[in-house]
């Protein structure tokens, strides 16, 4: 109807979002009812169901009325259902002024296998006959290229077999060049690599048929092959606009993603970096199956076939000589084993990364990895399955054995991992470094996408359908308007014209998709062809070697028969015909499978490693620490994230023996609450497992709330999410539930029950340095003498004298850099704030052993007296940020470790509660030991 306002294309653009919308709002409550969720397609059958509907007339009005027009890229994506709308709101029959621009390219209709329609397009542009546009200039390539591909496709009858979809040949614009020089300069910009049948192959006397080059060998060679090539062209002084070639400059084009990566291991070989960028979910990777080996280990790290399958991976780094010689070793052995056992605590209290960290750096993974041809693609990919285990322990709060089922299912079974909603972007393998490596990827990948120099190695595959001959089989029914039709009954009569129209629709698929492939390149693109197995039915083929004197309806056939009965000489003297036609467009080379023994490193590729001068001497590495270190005795370690983790739950095992075993005693509901003075949790099992429990039953609920059944629910979640037995959950929860009233102070904090959600800071992370260095001088490392020194200055009775001297006797290696921890909860009531920690230690069965005397021997012996201190220094340095006209005296209340196993308000009172409000002038003096250790010792 002529021009089209900017504005009015703009309205377009938001046509069916708006009254889609309204729609959906309309139907979505009734529909949910009716059939769940809704899906994409769900929505789309849906809105086709309402403009048909009785309803139907009075939307598609509203719709025209208010968006008289409507612009449609790629088009030629589209299927039925999509058509049907636009057709039906945009009637070219209405006499209302409607525009409807409909922009795709058929020849590049490639996505059947997600639902797209290639002849729903062409039934939309049958309608449009006489308003058709294009653009007929190329902006990508260089001339040269162009000329060559126009060349190839338009010598060829019915080159996208189907008559609705042409080649139409393209210019470049009058300024267009061709850029690449050096020994490129002037070559044919398209290139056939001809491989030659083995002598073997060729027909002999009185022979039908020539012999076919074995897919599977060529399978296994052609990588090696293009990795040749790319290397000679390297190592060749050619040039892209002045500049030598980089292998960033080149792109492989594959069929599938298995043998793209056999393209990067060939280039690998040659030293020539490489990067898949493809579809394939990184759960199938080489990484993901040794990682699940680590992760077996780490749930059972009492088993040893289990820790030496993980140790045989090339994560861990050992081979079969390093296991007989550990195993020969009992010192050796025995630290091995601990190390798991410590990994596989780290996971039940902690998590599985914290966990797989901690394994990371104690095994210096990354080096090894990264010394490996591969290493930069493994890393990538660890990295990528540690962040899917995270979310997927964070959203399930399953315990260890869960999670390493959820992993292996994930591995094996696709379905599976697509009901898990990761069969797309989330667990799609991720580029590690693309910014100087040649780029792997599948045709499909590749649309819209360009690359300078492209290479398409696999190109004459000519296998058409997939599956056997008695699968079913999709194809479009010519006798009902072209509609997709499933035939499921191979004994069908008319089954062999459906399979040859399936084979039909396929061929024309591949020369859709050849024809991507090979537009893909800016300057230059070269292709692999020969006498291979089923290479008579590619596309490439097709274009080849057409038969000129077959009949239009028996083109594809007779092409077919024709390449099938052909010699190398036959093949040769086509492809030199169309190299006379294409006027130097295009070339064609000889070349043999047989180069692995040719392939060579470059000099130019090599990159020589230089020490740079160093202005000064550099500092001693800064390092992080925690309480958990200093408390151990262990050095401090390179930063981490198990570093900032104060492992209070695991010191359960320093008062009782651990248990997480499934099959350790529960506490049940029979116990009752007490028994004269024995505690209700005195059989509840000890260890790490259980003290990670109770830690997360505390963050996780409001100490407010009044419903006993909601908290009992609560509980059994947590303990299913741990891996535990539910029948814990009655009395676990009532017991809880006591300590929640227990009165903790009467001049400070009443009780937990008094504290809402606004109230708490839950596991509040601190970091604050420790000695660090002035300007270019060093500081002075922090030791356990600084902090004995001014513990013992600021002691009052004997015994903390004496525990001051045992702070001393820590052995933890002198520390600069970091202090890193998590608070188990800040409080804040009537303007005072406290700090709280939640012990789970087990000090016995009776109320008697939680009193004063006996918490303050486990605070000793465990240095939870060191811990306070430590925490109410973080906590007072946060204050002192954060409150206004902040003073030590007036709004720090104290430290409060609750022994929760011995809090009951049935008890005497202070059982299971220890405080202590250390005084300002040791927080103090504390905090400038921190500072500044030099100054105190």
């Amino acid at each position: 109807k002529g021009a089209v306002s900017g504005e009015l294309l703009d309205r377009a653009l938001l046509a069916f979002k708006s009254s889609f919308v309204r729609y959906v709002r309309a139907e979505l409550p009734r529909r949910k009812t009716q059939r769940g969720v809704l899906g994409f397609d769900d929505l789309l059958l849906s809105l086709r169901a309402a403009i048909d509907g009785p309803r139907g007339e009075r939307l598609v009005q509203e719709i025209r009325t208010r968006y008289p027009a409507a612009l449609i890229d790629e088009f030629q994506d589209t299927d039925p259902v999509q058509c049907r709308v636009f057709e039906r709101i945009y009637d070219p029959h209405e006499k209302a002024p409607l525009a409807l621009f409909l922009i795709g390219d058929p020849k590049q209709a490639i996505y059947g296998f997600r639902g797209a329609d290639v002849f729903a397009y062409m039934r939309a542009a049958e309608q449009a006959a006489t308003r058709r546009f294009t653009l007929p200039t190329n902006h990508r390539s260089d001339p040269s290229l162009v000329r060559a591909v126009n060349t190839l496709w338009s010598r060829a009858r019915a080159p996208f077999w189907f008559s609705e979809i042409r080649f139409q040949p393209v210019d470049t614009p009058d300024d267009a060049r061709d850029r690449l020089g050096g020994t490129l300069l002037g070559k044919p910009p398209l290139e056939i690599l001809f491989v030659p049948r083995p002598a073997a192959d060729e027909p002999k006397k009185g022979k039908k048929k020539p012999g076919k080059i074995n897919k599977g060998d060529a399978g296994v060679q052609l990588p090696y092959l293009v990795a040749h090539e790319i290397v000679q062209l390297l190592h060749s002084g050619a040039q892209l606009d002045g500049q030598p070639l980089r292998p960033r400059d080149f792109a492989v084009l594959c069929r599938t993603n298995a043998q793209a990566r056999a393209v990067q291991h060939a280039l690998r070989e040659a030293s020539v970096p490489a990067v898949l960028d493809g579809d394939s979910s990184v759960f199938d990777s080489e990484t993901a199956a040794e990682l699940e080996r680590v992760l077996a280990a780490l749930c059972e790290p009492g088993t040893a076939s289990r820790i030496r399958a993980a140790l045989l991976t090339v994560l861990l780094g050992r081979n079969a000589d390093d296991l007989i010689a550990l195993e020969a070793s009992d010192v050796g052995w025995e630290a091995c084993v601990a190390s798991f056992h410590r990994w596989h605590e780290l996971w039940e209290t902690r998590g599985v990364v914290q966990a797989l960290y901690s394994l990371q750096d104690d095994e210096d993974v990354a080096a090894r990895v990264l010394g490996l041809a591969d290493g930069e693609r493994r890393l990538t990919d660890l990295a990528h399955l540690l962040e899917l285990l995270h979310t997927q322990a964070l959203q399930a709060r399953q315990g260890s054995f869960a999670l390493l089922s959820w992993y292996r299912r994930m591995r094996g079974d696709v379905r599976f991992r697509s009901d898990m909603g990761m069969a797309a972007e989330s667990a799609q393998i991720r580029l590690e470094s693309d910014a100087h490596a040649v780029t792997l990827t599948t045709i499909h990948k590749s649309k819209g996408l360009a690359y300078p120099i492209v290479y398409c190695p696999f190109s004459w595959d000519g296998r058409l359908l997939q599956g056997g001959s008695g699968d079913p089989i999709s194809y479009h029914d010519k006798q009902h308007a072209d509609r997709l039709t499933l035939d499921h009954d191979p004994k069908h009569g008319a089954r062999a014209d459906h399979q040859q129209q399936a084979e039909i629709e396929a061929l024309a698929e591949h020369l859709r998709l050849l024809y991507v492939a090979l537009t893909r390149a800016r300057h230059r693109v070269s292709v692999v062809w020969g006498g291979f197995k089923e290479a008579e039915k590619s596309a490439l083929g097709y274009l080849l070697h057409q038969d000129p004197r077959a009949a239009a309806d028996r083109l594809a056939e007779a092409t077919c028969k024709r390449i099938d009965g052909l010699d190398d000489a036959e093949l040769l003297s086509d492809l030199t015909a169309l190299v006379a036609a294409a006027d130097g467009g295009i070339a064609l080379r000889t070349v043999t499978l047989d180069v692995t023994s040719e392939l060579y490193r470059p000099t130019h590729l090599r990159a020589e490693l230089v020490q740079p001068a160093l202005p000064r001497v550099p500092r001693e590495r800064m390092r992080a620490s925690s309480f958990s270190r200093l408390a151990s005795g262990t050095a401090a370690v390179t930063a981490s994230v198990d570093d900032a983790i104060d492992l209070d739950a695991a010191d359960e095992g320093l008062a009782a023996p651990a248990s997480a075993a499934d099959d350790a005693p529960q506490l049940g509901p029979q116990l009752g609450l007490a028994l004269g003075s024995r505690i209700a949790l005195a059989d509840f099992p000890t260890g790490a497992v259980r003290g990670r429990l109770i830690h997360s039953i505390y963050e996780t609920i409001d100490f407010r709330a009044k419903d006993p059944s909601a908290l009992t629910a609560h509980v059994a979640r947590t303990l299913t999410g741990y891996g535990m037995a539910v029948t814990a959950a009655p009395t676990l929860a009532q017991a809880l539930a006591r300590t929640l009233i227990t009165r903790i102070d009467e001049a400070g904090l009443p009780e937990l029950a008094c504290l809402g959600p606004d109230q708490r800071l839950n596991e509040l992370e601190f970091m604050f340095p420790v000695a660090h260095a002035e300007g270019d001088h060093g500081g002075t490392p922090l030791r356990a003498a600084a902090l004995a020194r001014v513990l013992r200055e600021h002691a009052v009775t004997d015994a903390e004298r004496v525990y001051a001297d045992s702070v001393g006797r820590l052995g933890f290696s002198a520390l600069q850099g970091y202090l890193r921890g998590f608070i188990d909860l800040v409080a804040r009531h009537e303007g005072r704030f406290y700090v709280l920690d939640y012990k789970s230690n087990h000090l016995g069965s009776d109320a008697a052993d939680y009193a004063h005397a006996p918490m303050q021997a486990a605070m000793h012996e465990h240095h939870y007296v060191l811990q306070y201190l430590l925490y109410t220094v973080a906590v007072h340095r946060y204050l002192e940020r954060r409150v206004p006209g902040y003073d030590y005296e007036a709004h720090f209340g104290g430290a409060y470790y609750l022994f929760v196993r011995g809090m009951d308000p049935a008890h005497a009172r202070g059982t299971g509660v220890f405080s202590a409000r250390p005084c300002h002038a040791l927080v103090h003096a504390l905090s400038e030991a921190l500072r500044s250790p030099g100054g105190v010792a």
